[in-house]
């Protein structure tokens, strides 16, 4: 029996009890705490919770591998709205996406310090801190800005929203006594159990039951209206005068980040559309970004301001007014890396990129007129009348006439603010740009950093400097100012007066009459451009275009003769063309000048580059159509070369050849690419900045010249019209002005870009056009998706240039090749394989043989990548496409993968594709060549086929225009041929023959013209054998002269055809030749001499 307690003997005391308790209890704690340590389970973001959390973090973001970013914002960066329907809420943040959507060979890497509540005053103190901890500038900046920001409320709030941001950039992290924010800190950081409270933050939501979740949502909708009430005050009037406390806050970011040589970029918030739409004027955000535009002055490099408020983000990508979900951070993402220049993993969609990605762009698009600024889908204009661009390409002036203002896009162009003036209010008032009135504004110009522009209806010259506006001149007597330019210091004025015109300098001292139009019909000015070199350009009204010099004074058109003037007054363009794109057998671009008619020259460029001009014409529309509705499109832009008095087109290729201009049949007028408008030209590239004044519209357009020398296409004959565009127009524009030698120059322009690389595309009609609507080029659409596929995920430019042969034999494409590489260097070459006449019926091995290794050689002179493109499955034949290719060019694609030659060939995953929309040759089908939604298809399949490789082989090469190699023989040893009907005067134009187009075929190589002439097509009076030599001398006219070709030798065979290919042309390697004669400037001179003798 146990012996019972000793009531005389002490119990344990109770603080031992409690001491153990609590040991075990601090054990357990610890156990927990090392259990949750140990399983892995949701984490949430690393927690700042004080200075010095905020410090260290800095500290390892300067102190990371690659190239640090730092994002620094509010709520919207934190990311955690959802949380309660998104368990991994911390996954999907915007920093998150920024590093998922990341190109997997950049080195950025992003980091984030983010507060509810964070203002531009917290941010500075993280910006200071950020000196301290890494001075040489090496972490970039991505700040976000919210209107909220600059709320009445916070203008006066100097106080962090933290007390704590106040220990920040104060130099002492080493001796400070730590505060009570630092113990708190401490304790969050390292205390068992609460420090993995992010674990546990939808305990409560996951526990409650689902009608408790119900009843939460419909409490939060209903408080939802009343919340956006209180928000909207922070929203509504954003404060940006430069007092306030907050924006002194972002301006001293940006003077540090300019200071330490940190790239800063800023991005204004997506807002959801229905609590915007709510807040008043559709305007508004456009003035606030414009607003912010003035004050921080960014230049697209060291500081850039990027307008994220698209449309694009739509409400169900939103939490609320400004949280984005998952899908909307993801979009953010993509775009704030395309346009800090960041390579993307994936290719996005068109609608998920909201900024341009190549060179071309539109600045601002809108068709509604208005009256705003902002980014491109926000700035408005009314009835613009005119536009100035810098001599450096990064200001751009605008002429906002209907709101009296004139307003700016400078540095990377992204956003439009208000200049000068006060939008809606007309005046005239002198002084700063801020207090100054404009009425009407027009013209402007850059003169130095000087900018002028005519105002009150033309009567007053206007000049604004350093941001002050001043009066230059006020004109009397009824003249209005209509242009203006500068040259050597000096403003030049076109003046006019009811029927009167002149241009007048205003150099030092008094006004001075350059010239004064005529008042006959057709003599007045019309437009003026003056050279580097002080050659003054005159336009008439009656479309001639004349030269003198800017320092002649007191000419008069109203001379009977202008050939009076002397030496003083020459005419460069006559105007004796009949139509504004000849319908007759003149050809294709380049036209001579008597070809060409001017019907209403508006605007008037001197190209330095080029050494010719660029002239805005109107064509006529002389009926109202059926609309009974003015036509605008309307404005065709030609480039005159000068010296070779040939007319070009200055264009941006397009997929839709009929969209550079084409015949509305219903108002009887050329239509074209470009509306009535205003242009400025970008000098050191040869840029085209278009304003459009019906719209609310401004392009900016590549070099247009380069434009045309990239094309390959057939001359058509569609809709009633004749397309003056053939292969010779591209291949004339590289031969005679070389583009291509300014390609290197142009990488200036967007410095993150990588190349420029050169792809050289040759293939036959089945690469450029379409039976139903004609121009509707496979190469085209191939060359946009591989350019902005290499543009986002490689940050490479890549050049496309077509060249088209019809049947596309495979002989001539090399012919091409060669032609293209007496002045280009092509990075990637590609040549078509085809069913039509690719290969010769007898071709063999040892034949296919010999031409890969021709190829091969080519190939080897820059290095160039070689693909083939296999088309031969997608021709028409009794409308049936998708068939099995011919043996022969079976065969020899099958010895060109021997040779290590890439083939494209997608006709197995077409086969499979087209069902889903209709028959891939399905009617209208009247030829061989596959409708349009066919060759969309096949451009998706091919360029998705070409991007890997393509981008592969670009990666880490130095472009061929950069490389050092052979040189094309420029200097010709003999003379043109044109030389030879100019050394006697005749009347050749008269003597000799016209031939069909239809019965020639020419082709060129390296200023040698081969020429086979079809005499089975001529009247039988003209094939008798002693008419055959003057055929010959028709032939070389026709292309030396009529079309300057500038050919220095020829081969012209005239014979007759057994057999016709699928376009009707003869194929010359059946015909029989009767007559051949090979010429060169001698033997023609000889032969013409001849002729005229035979002549009398």
């Amino acid at each position: 029996m146990a012996a019972a307690p000793d009531p005389s003997q002490p119990s344990p005391p109770r603080s031992g009890r409690a001491r153990g308790f609590v040991l075990g209890l601090a054990a357990l704690i610890v156990l927990i705490d090392l259990l949750l340590a140990a399983v892995e389970g949701p984490r949430g973001p690393q927690s700042l919770d004080d200075a010095d959390d905020v410090r260290r973090y800095l500290r390892a973001t300067a102190e990371a591998e690659g190239t640090p970013w730092l994002l620094i914002g509010d709520s919207v960066l934190v990311g955690d709205t959802g949380r309660a329907e998104l368990p991994d809420w911390h996954e999907h943040r915007l920093v998150d996406y920024l590093e998922r959507e990341l190109g997997e060979r950049e080195d950025a890497v992003f980091r984030q310090v983010a507060f509810s509540g964070m203002l531009p005053v917290d941010m500075l103190a993280v910006v200071e801190e950020l000196d301290e901890e890494d001075p040489d500038g090496r972490v970039s900046l991505l700040l976000e800005l919210s209107p909220r920001y600059f709320s009445a409320a916070y203008a006066e709030l100097e106080a962090p929203s933290r007390a704590w941001f106040a220990e920040l950039g104060d130099g002492a992290s080493g001796s400070r006594v730590p505060g009570t924010d630092a113990i708190l800190g401490f304790v969050r950081r390292w205390a068992p159990v609460y420090r993995h409270r992010d674990r546990f933050v939808n305990a409560r939501d996951r526990l409650a039951g689902p009608g408790r979740a119900r009843a939460d949502e419909t409490a939060k909708r209903g408080e939802r209206v009343e919340a956006l009430a209180r928000l909207s005050v922070h929203y509504r009037d954003p404060q940006l005068d430069p007092r306030s406390v907050q924006v002194e806050a972002l301006r001293e970011i940006t003077r540090r980040c300019r200071a330490a040589g940190r790239r800063l970029a800023l991005f204004t918030v997506p807002l959801e559309d229905e609590f915007m739409a709510g807040l008043g004027r559709a305007s508004a955000q456009g003035e606030y970004l414009g607003r912010l535009d003035g004050l921080l002055a960014p230049d697209g490099r060291a500081v850039a301001l990027l307008p994220m408020d698209h449309p694009q983000f739509r409400s169900e990508l939103f939490w609320d007014h400004v949280h984005l979900r998952p899908d909307g951070h993801r979009v953010l993402a993509i775009n704030l890396l395309q346009q800090l220049g960041l390579q993307l993993e994936r290719l996005p969609s068109d609608p998920e990129l909201i900024g341009p990605w190549g060179a071309d762009a539109s600045l601002v698009a809108s068709v509604a007129a208005g009256s705003s600024d902002g980014a491109a889908w926000q700035a408005r204009f009314a009835s613009p009348k005119g536009v100035a661009v810098s001599n450096d390409g990064r200001r751009i002036v605008i002429a906002d006439t209907g709101n009296h203002v004139l307003r700016e896009l400078h540095g990377d162009l992204r956003v439009v603010s208000t200049l000068v003036g006060t939008p809606g209010v007309a005046g005239d008032r002198d002084g700063s740009a801020s207090t100054a009135l404009l009425d009407g504004p027009a013209s402007p110009r850059f003169v130095g950093d000087s900018i002028y522009f005519a105002d009150g209806e033309g009567q007053r010259l206007r000049r604004l400097d350093g941001g002050e506006l001043e009066t230059v001149v006020r004109l009397g007597e009824g003249w209005r100012i209509q242009a203006l330019r500068g040259h050597a210091g000096q403003l030049y004025m076109l003046q006019s007066r009811d029927a009167q015109t002149r241009i007048v300098s205003l150099a030092p001292g008094s006004p001075s009459v350059v010239v004064r139009g005529g008042a006959a019909p057709g003599r007045q000015l019309s437009a003026f451009t003056i050279s580097p070199a002080g050659d003054l350009y005159l336009a008439l009204a009656d479309g001639q275009i004349l030269r003198t010099r800017a320092s002649a004074r007191g000419l008069d058109l109203a001379a009977p003769d202008v050939n009076e003037l002397g030496d003083e007054l020459g005419v460069v363009f006559e105007n004796l063309g009949g139509a504004v794109l000849p319908q007759d057998e003149a050809g294709a671009f380049p036209q001579p000048f008597a070809e060409i008619h001017l019907s209403e020259i508006v605007g008037l460029e001197y190209v330095e580059r080029y050494g010719g001009l660029l002239v805005q014409d109107l064509a006529p529309h002389p009926r109202p159509g059926i609309y009974n509705k003015r036509v605008t499109e309307r404005a065709h832009l030609r480039f005159l070369d000068l010296e070779r008095e040939l007319v070009y087109p200055w264009l941006k290729p397009l997929v839709v050849g009929l969209g550079y201009f084409y015949f509305n049949q219903s108002t009887t007028g050329f239509s074209s690419y470009y509306h009535e408008g205003s242009m400025a030209l970008d000098q050191s590239s040869a840029t085209l900045v278009y304003l459009e004044s019906g719209r609310s519209r401004l392009l900016r357009l590549e070099d247009g010249l380069l434009g045309v020398s990239k094309i390959g296409q057939f001359s058509l004959e569609r809709l009633g019209f004749r397309d003056l565009l053939a292969a010779r127009s591209g291949e004339r524009a590289l031969t005679d002005h070389d583009p291509t030698r300014f390609l290197a120059s142009a990488r200036g322009a967007d410095p993150e870009l990588g190349g420029p690389y050169v792809w050289l595309l040759v293939g036959s009609s089945m690469m450029s056009m379409s039976e139903v609507v004609g121009q509707y080029s496979l190469g085209r659409a191939l060359a946009r998706r591989l350019g902005r596929d290499l543009a986002l995920r490689e940050g490479a430019r890549l050049h496309t240039f077509q060249r088209t042969l019809p049947g596309g034999r495979l002989t001539r494409q090399i012919a091409a090749i060669k032609r293209f590489m007496k002045t280009g260097r092509p990075d990637i070459i590609s040549i078509e394989a085809n069913a039509s006449t690719f290969l010769p019926a007898d071709a063999d091995d040892a034949f296919m043989a010999e031409q890969l290794e021709r190829l091969t050689k080519l190939a080897r002179r820059w290095d160039s990548k070689l693909v083939i493109l296999d088309t031969s499955p997608y021709i028409v034949r009794n409308r049936e496409a998708l068939r099995p290719s011919q043996a022969r060019v079976t065969r020899f694609l099958e010895l060109a993968r021997g040779r290590g030659f890439e083939v494209i060939d997608v006709a197995d995953p077409l086969l499979d594709r087209h069902l889903e929309v209709t028959p891939f040759a399905s009617p209208p089908v009247v030829g061989i060549h596959p409708p349009p939604w066919a060759i969309d298809a096949i451009a998706d399949e091919m360029g998705a086929a070409l991007s890997p490789s393509f981008r592969d082989w670009l990666r880490e090469r130095s472009p061929a225009v950069d490389a050092e190699g052979p040189e094309s023989v420029r200097e010709a040893r003999t003379k043109p041929l044109a030389a030879a009907f100019d050394e006697l005067e005749f009347g050749w134009p008269e003597a000799l023959p016209r031939l069909p187009r239809e019965a020639v075929q020419i082709d060129y190589d390296d200023n040698h013209l081969v020429v086979f002439v079809d005499l089975a097509q001529l009247p039988e009076a003209r094939t008798r054998a002693e008419a055959l030599p003057d055929l010959v001398l028709a032939v070389v006219y026709d292309n030396a002269v009529r079309l300057r070709d500038g050919a220095r030798t020829a081969d012209v065979q005239l014979g007759r055809f057994e057999r016709y290919d699928e376009y009707g042309a003869g194929v010359d390697e059946g015909a029989t030749i009767v007559h051949r004669e090979q010429l060169t400037h001698e033997l023609l001179a000889e032969r013409l001499r001849e002729f005229v003798e035979r002549s009398g």
